[in-house]
This record gives structure tokens, C-alpha cells and sequence, in this order.
């Protein structure tokens, strides 16, 4: 049982007040003869005038016993004479404790005590199935050996079926085996199709095709004709070419010729004027031989 908000601050309110009193409000005959009222939602408490009562050892619990539903009730109510609960009410008689702290760690103390009855049950359910798994496993092992020390030359009806049975599940299985691994490969031939359908689609048509090829027919005449064309006027070409480097050489002669015999001619006048200088006495005879023509 928990504590909710509220009550646990009337808990610390009662501590608070008990704390504050006298050691002359309360007698210990008084306490002895009146025992503490609290709500049963709020705290659970022993009474403080029970007889002494043994220990519990929890140590010396028989985990072979059958579970009884109502044995953690009962250990509850017995835990309240345990030597803990007396303990805690001698700290109340000795007012070391309030009766507020006494009643909650009573109440703590019980829900532990309950908690652990609640393990115990459970270890207990679960000592109970291993056992009884235990007992299986060991059947399971007997029934083994028994299959293993089977006379191979036994015989039956129900063998025989047997024996068809499983030959029969097995030629299942490998069918189902085949027929996995023909499905893989149908699919991955399907994908395979997909895309050769693809690559095919992607490539022109027969018509496509022939007028492609025609066309590239056409354009090979074409450029032959203009290659034979060009062929031609580049003959033209290189034979003007000729021709003008012919003429071209011709002229160059004429030109040397004509330079030739203008130098001669330049000479000649140069000759001439000189001597008529020389006959005039203003160029001497030797200056006149220099310049006399070959």
C-alpha cells in the first residue's frame, strides 16, 4: 500500500506536532491502555499490547510446500509479533520514536514482508515448472533412446506409412526447392527481356533504316561529284599555277635583260658626257679610262 501526496504530508504534519509535545501529555500507562487510530488507507499498524511471539526465519521457509492464496495474509498478520514490530514499539515506550515514525516504518515493514512472501511465491511457481519441464525433458530423452535401440528389421503397416509419408514430404520439398530456384530464374530472365526490349526499342526501324541508308547513298554520290568537281578545278588550278610561274620566269629574264642593258646604256651616257668633258679639259685622261665601257 502506497502513500499518496496528501497523506504523506499529514504523516510529516503529525511528525512535526509529536515532535513538539512534552514528555508530560503522554504517560506510558496511557499509551499502553489506548491504542493509535489511523485511517486503513493511510497506514497499517500492530498493536502495540500483543504478547511476545517467535521469530520469523525466513531462511527456514519449506519451498516444497504447496502455495496457499491466502498465506501472504496470514504472514502478514503474523508479522506483527515478530521481534521487529516489538523492537519498533520499544523505541515508542522509550520515546526515541514518535508514534508517527513507528506507525510508518511498521507499515513499510509489511509491505516488504509482503513483497518478499510475493518473490517466494513466484520462485516457487517457477522451482514447480522447471521441475515439471524436468520431467518432460527426461521423458523426451527415454523416448530417444528408445527410437535408438528400435530393431531396424521391424516392420509395420504403420512403418511402412510411415516410411511413405516422409518419402513423400521429402520429394514435396525438393519440388518446392526446384520450383524456388525456377521461379529465381524466370525472373531473372523476365528482367533480362525487359531490358533487350528496351535496347530494341532504342534501335531504328527497317524502314528507318532504308531511308537512313538511302540517304547516306545520296550524300556518297553528292560528294563524290563535288570531289571529282573539285578534282578537277584543282587540276585547272596547278595547271595555271604552272603556266603563270612559266610567264613569271619569262618576265624575270626580260626584266634582267632589260636591267642589263639599261646599266650598259647608263654607262655609255656617263662615257659620253665625260668625254665631252675631256675634250673641254675638266676631266683628266686617266678618270676617262676608268670609266670607258668593256
Amino acid at each position: 500500500m502506497q502513500l499518496s501526496a496528501n497523506e504523506t504530508d499529514d504523516v510529516q504534519t503529525n511528525k512535526g506536532q509529536g515532535e513538539g509535545r512534552t514528555e508530560t501529555e503522554d504517560e506510558p500507562g496511557e499509551i499502553e491502555e489506548d491504542r493509535i487510530e489511523v485511517r486503513q488507507d493511510e497506514l497499517l499498524i500492530a498493536m502495540p499490547d500483543l504478547p511476545d511471539e517467535p521469530r520469523y526465519d525466513s531462511e527456514l521457509s519449506d519451498e516444497s510446500q504447496p502455495v496457499d492464496p491466502d498465506a501472504s495474509d496470514r504472514f502478514v498478520s503474523t508479522v506483527g509479533a515478530t521481534s521487529v514490530i516489538d523492537e519498533l514499539e520499544q523505541l515508542s515506550y522509550e520515546r526515541k520514536a514518535t508514534t508517527t515514525e513507528v506507525a510508518y516504518l511498521k507499515h513499510r515493514y509489511l509491505k516488504l514482508c509482503s513483497c518478499l512472501t510475493m518473490s517466494r511465491d513466484g520462485e516457487f511457481e517457477l522451482l514447480q515448472q522447471a521441475k515439471h519441464f524436468t520431467v518432460e525433458l527426461e521423458k523426451l530423452h527415454e523416448a530417444l533412446a528408445k527410437e535408438d535401440t528400435y530393431p531396424e528389421n521391424y516392420n509395420t503397416q504403420t512403418d511402412q506409412l510411415r516410411g511413405q509419408l516422409l518419402q513423400a514430404e521429402n520429394q514435396r520439398l525438393e519440388r518446392e526447392e526446384h520450383l524456388d530456384e525456377l521461379n529465381y530464374i524466370l525472373e531473372g530472365l523476365q528482367e533480362e527481356k525487359k531490358m533487350l526490349q528496351r535496347e530494341y526499342d532504342r534501335l531504328p526501324k527497317e524502314e528507318e533504316t532504308k531511308h537512313i541508308r538511302r540517304q547516306l547513298e545520296q550524300s556518297i554520290e553528292e560528294l563524290k561529284s563535288e570531289n571529282s568537281r573539285k578534282s578537277g578545278e584543282t587540276r585547272q588550278l596547278i595547271q595555271t599555277l604552272k603556266d603563270a610561274q612559266e610567264e613569271l620566269s619569262k618576265e624575270i629574264k626580260l626584266t634582267e635583260e632589260a636591267k642589263q642593258k639599261l646599266e650598259t646604256l647608263n654607262v655609255s651616257q656617263t662615257y659620253l658626257n665625260f668625254t665631252t668633258q675631256a675634250d673641254t679639259g675638266t676631266v683628266t685622261l686617266r678618270e676617262l679610262i676608268a670609266l670607258k665601257p668593256c
